[in-house]
Order: structure tokens, then C-alpha cells, then sequence
């Protein structure tokens, strides 16, 4: 094995003196359905979406609620409120991926409460 010194190894020499930029030029970012579901059912919910405008000025209110990417959290746990059709989709999400491994209705609902999200 023969030693190159700076500008006789090439290959080193390409790989080491490239420029770094410091900032990203683009990021592609894929949610999960169930996300959209619930994000559109704070709309559809008269006192989700009141709560929802409180918390994009406060950020976070003295009951437990913050907002976290257009998610309203209870004490570090996505909040559903009542609505179904999100309830539904989480359940359906979590029995159908390797995480519920379809355990059956009770497993799924006790790892999805337990784990994932505070259920309305």
C-alpha cells in the first residue's frame, strides 16, 4: 500500500474538498390518511373548532389541550373529540397495520387507548 499525499490521491481528494450546503432545498413529507380524517373532523365539530382557534393563538390552554401541527393533543395524546368517522379510521389503521396485527376488537382498542391517543 503506497501513501498519496493531498493533491496525488485523487479520490480522497474529490471526496473531502466538496462543498457542504447548509440548508435543504426541498422535504416531501407523506401523513397517514387517518391524520387528514381527523384534521377535517375538527372543522365538522362546533366546539373542536372553537377549541382548535384558541389553541393557534394560545398553543397550549390550562385544561391540558396544546396544538401540534394542526393536531389537537390532551396531555401529549392526539384528541379525537366524538367523532366517529376519526375514531374509526384509527381503529381501522392500527387493527390493520403489523402494529395491531389484527389482535381482535378489544387488543386493537386497549393498544390504541393505552399507546397512541387520548379517545375523546
Amino acid at each position: 500500500m503506497v501513501c498519496k499525499k493531498g493533491p496525488d490521491n485523487k479520490a480522497a481528494d474529490a471526496l473531502s474538498r466538496q462543498q457542504h450546503q447548509d440548508h435543504i432545498t426541498a422535504i416531501s413529507v407523506s401523513r397517514p390518511k387517518w391524520l387528514e380524517i381527523i384534521v377535517e373532523a375538527y372543522q365538522q365539530d362546533p366546539v373542536m373548532k372553537q377549541l382548535l382557534a384558541e389553541l393557534y393563538v394560545t398553543g397550549s390552554n390550562d385544561k391540558g389541550f396544546s396544538l401540534h401541527e394542526g393536531l389537537i393533543k390532551y396531555k401529549g395524546k392526539i384528541w379525537l373529540g366524538n367523532h366517529k368517522e376519526a375514531h374509526q379510521a384509527i381503529f381501522a389503521a392500527l387493527h390493520d397495520s403489523g402494529l395491531g396485527g389484527h389482535s381482535g376488537m378489544a387488543a386493537t382498542y386497549n393498544k390504541l387507548e393505552l399507546s397512541l391517543l387520548g379517545l375523546g
